[in-house]
């Protein structure tokens, strides 16, 4: 039915319109997960799609954006009509998938799944074999598509989220200029969990996690038409005794390039602090170029570069420097031994004691003990089954009073 309401409004508004006047207004269709479907913002006004959505519609260039998102949806709902897939996989969902985005009239589609396939224990390429299909699905009806990646998620094993990292990284390969990095803009310090910013429940983000994502967007400049002719093949960013040594590789560079390097404390508003000129060249040599920020700020720095070529322009997906010290942090809480079982990593830049506290809800400790922490990581077990049910929260207190607080799961 909300497939049948989107395409009749789509029939209406050709109607009612002569062709020329709407002609050069794009339609861009959303498929995908919670996040596609607004899930953490406080109400779905706040959510990057119609953040999204509002911005292109001030500029002119958009009437509206159809969100096909829906919750706890894999890259197996988002495959086209007539695909089998394997045994003990879903199929696709009719009304959510590609092929009902390409019948809304889609110009632009906009893959979101950004989590639910890894944590499903679905293969990572077998992941990426789906997005390619869904792809590869949306070209072959001369329209543009653009996937983004995973996403940080909280109170899951390691070896979960080390994957949801991996699947940044090979989706950023894979799909290139036609990626967009929804991970850096939300990962914490410790490059695996959510940034408490943006926390809302270990899986999605609040109003300004959304905000986030909704920049990401706006800055890949999805409605451009094609790419730029500059192709990044690398970009780095490395704490050296200097400060933080930025480099960067590409090909395809036009005379009239200048790129500029920015520079955030929480990967969303960023600054520039330096212009590199681009060298130039007959569109078949590989340039690598470095510049040093010699006054980086304290703990974690986000960075990234504005590309300008002619009137275009384009940004570098993030990448994060974190400059070592004393800072503590409690990495990720999860549970793989049963309700109430709880394995604890806490982040720490330099050996140190701590203390270790376990309060409630109202404030009260119901447990501390004291503990070395061995940098980086030192890992705990913690028992919480001999505590009422309730809210518990998990206080890490450094040597030189240095404190971080995360809750614990419901259990």
């Amino acid at each position: 039915m909300r497939l049948i309401n989107m395409i009749a409004a789509s029939l209406l508004l050709s109607f009612l319109c002569p062709r020329d006047t709407i002609a050069q207004k794009k339609i861009i269709v959303v498929i995908g997960s919670s996040t596609a479907e607004g899930v953490g913002a406080s109400t779905p006004d706040s959510s990057y799609v119609m953040i999204v959505q509002r911005y292109y519609q001030a500029l002119g260039l958009i009437d509206t954006i159809y969100d096909l998102g829906l919750s706890g949806t894999t890259t197996y709902y988002g495959m086209p009509d007539g695909y089998i897939p394997p045994a003990g996989r879903p199929f696709h969902s009719y009304g959510y998938n590609v092929t009902a985005a390409l019948q809304l009239g889609a110009d632009i589609v906009l893959v979101n799944y950004p989590s639910n396939d890894i944590v499903d224990g679905y293969s990572m390429s077998e992941f990426l074999s789906n997005l390619d299909t869904i792809y590869n699905t949306v070209i072959a009806a001369g329209k543009i598509c653009y996937v983004t990646t995973t996403q940080p998620l909280d109170y899951h094993p390691v070896d979960t989220l080390e994957l949801l990292r991996d699947g940044r990284d090979s989706i950023l390969l894979d799909f290139s200029v036609h990626s967009i990095d929804f991970y850096d803009p939300l990962v914490a310090s410790d490059s695996l969990t959510i940034n408490p910013l943006y926390y809302v429940d270990g899986t999605h983000v609040n109003n300004a996690g959304h905000r986030a994502l909704a920049q990401a967007v706006i800055a890949r400049n999805i409605l451009s038409g094609m790419p730029l002719a500059l192709s990044l093949t690398a970009f780095a960013a490395v704490p050296e005794p200097q400060g933080v040594l930025i480099t960067w590789t590409d090909l395809l560079e036009e005379a009239n390039t200048v790129f500029g390097i920015q520079r955030s404390a929480d990967g969303s508003v960023f600054s520039t602090i330096a212009t590199e000129n681009g060298k130039g060249t007959d569109g078949n040599g590989t340039i690598t170029y470095d510049w040093t920020d010699e006054a980086p700020l304290d703990g974690r720095s986000f960075y990234r570069l504005e590309i300008t070529e002619g009137v275009s322009k384009s940004y570098s997906r993030v990448v994060t420097v974190t400059l070592k010290g004393a800072g503590l942090s409690i990495r990720t809480i999860y549970s793989p031994g049963g309700p109430g079982l709880f394995t604890v990593d806490i982040n720490a830049g330099i050996d140190q004691s701590a203390m270790i506290r376990i309060f409630n809800a109202a404030g009260v400790i119901v447990w501390q003990q004291p503990n070395a922490l061995i940098a980086p990581t030192t890992r705990l077990s913690l028992d919480l089954t001999r505590f009422a049910k309730g809210a518990y929260f998990l206080q890490v207190i450094g040597a030189n009073g240095e404190q971080t607080v995360r809750g614990f799961p419901d259990f």
